[in-house]
């Protein structure tokens, strides 16, 4: 992973979770990343196998590009969303920015983002529902 970043979804402030407790929402993220062939391995690639390797890799995301939040996600009964990994274009500076960083040269790789990735909050505030209430209604002299 080299970057994430705030993607504002526009949920809610807080939820209630079950009987007991409200928590915040979670907050939404974009996650970046880049995929490349360790060229430190124990077992080296080479030029060939290393294109075949990102090759099932963009295979596999390609196949699997959708993530179904709600079977993952703790608040699944109030999430119907998808998160969506997407292979992006990125211009050689930014590449470049990456690969110093990182100390070595630059190799061919695959970069992509997942969007939105959930993260829930820990802070949790009992709440004390309201189940019955009794109530009058008077009529005032006209």
């Amino acid at each position: 992973m080299y970057d994430i970043q705030s993607a504002d979804m526009g949920y809610m402030e807080s939820r209630i979770v079950g009987q007991a407790y409200k928590t915040k929402a979670p907050q939404s993220l974009k996650l970046k990343y880049m995929i490349y062939v360790n060229h430190k391995a124990q077992i080296a690639a080479k030029g060939e196998d290393e294109q075949r390797i990102l090759g099932l890799v963009m295979q596999n995301l390609y196949d699997h590009a959708v993530i179904d939040i709600s079977k993952i996600h703790q608040f699944s009964e109030t999430f119907d969303d998808t998160s969506a990994l997407q292979v992006i274009h990125m211009p050689l500076e930014e590449k470049s920015k990456i690969w110093t960083g990182l100390g070595i040269p630059m190799q061919l790789s695959v970069y992509l983002e997942v969007s939105p990735v959930l993260l829930s909050s820990m802070q949790r505030e009992e709440v004390q529902r309201v189940v019955t209430t009794k109530f009058a209604v008077e009529e005032m002299g006209q």
